[in-house]
């Protein structure tokens, strides 16, 4: 009899030797890029969808939810967004001489520390949202801040931020 713990062949085959240990995927730190900061390249021609059923409306603090006005501006933003494409969403620009995406992925860890805590407690996310949420600036400080699931268009609500509190930066 041959030896127990090699592998027996097939059909006349050589027989293989031991399997390699599969090797873990690298894992991210939180210094690096998210490859959920862009939709996959197949969901680029898709039509954004709005979702509100993870939005924090029990958040009290830096931030709050919409007045009757201001509504009314995210729902026009809202139309008017899912007429575009993924692609077209990300084509867009603002800024003056230095033309910079207009929505984009933001690193948690850069948001403002009040942020981070609260989704650290919003344990309806947890495995949704890894390293980094999406936002979409709609005019002025006005922010609308979410996150996306690979291969969903969908972009689901988590905060309205009109006065640019959860990611402040210096002009604020």
């Amino acid at each position: 009899m041959g030896d127990p713990k090699k592998p027996k062949a097939q059909n006349g085959a050589k027989a293989a030797g031991p399997r390699a240990p599969r090797v873990q995927a690298a894992q991210h730190t939180r210094h690096e890029r998210s490859p959920r900061a862009r939709p996959p390249a197949e969901r680029q021609d898709g039509h954004p969808r709005f979702s509100f059923v993870f939005a924090d409306h029990e958040y009290e603090g830096a931030w709050r939810w919409f007045t009757d006005g201001e509504a009314a501006e995210l729902l026009k933003f809202m139309i008017e967004v899912e007429r575009l494409t993924w692609r077209e969403v990300h084509a867009h620009q603002a800024g003056g001489r230095r033309r910079l995406q207009k929505h984009h992925a933001q690193a948690i860890e850069t948001l403002c520390t009040e942020a981070q805590e609260r989704l650290g407690k919003l344990r309806n996310l947890d495995g949704l949202v890894d390293d980094e949420l999406y936002r979409f600036r709609l005019s002025g400080p006005h922010r609308l801040w979410g996150f996306r699931v690979p291969g969903d268009d969908t972009f689901y609500v988590i905060w309205w931020d009109p006065d640019h509190k959860v990611y402040p930066t210096e002009r604020d």
